[in-house]
């Protein structure tokens, strides 16, 4: 079962993570990055790259099965 959480208080910061859109139901890797600008945090994808909209909810990533 997948259990996201809200991102707010203990959100983990510069770790990587899921991260999911709630409007658009979109889930990839990720690290939030905090903004030093006041903005609050940005995202950065596993491949470098940022989607318009900032991810609603993270979870951590599962364990890989081996």
């Amino acid at each position: 079962m997948i259990k996201f959480m809200k991102i707010g208080f203990g959100t983990p910061i510069n770790e990587k993570i899921l991260l999911y859109w709630e409007n658009s139901k979109h889930i990839e890797d990720g690290t939030l990055i905090w903004c030093d600008d006041g903005d609050g945090f940005t995202h950065m994808l596993f491949d470098g790259e940022c989607l318009n909209d900032e991810p609603t909810h993270w979870m951590y990533l599962p364990e890989v099965i081996k």
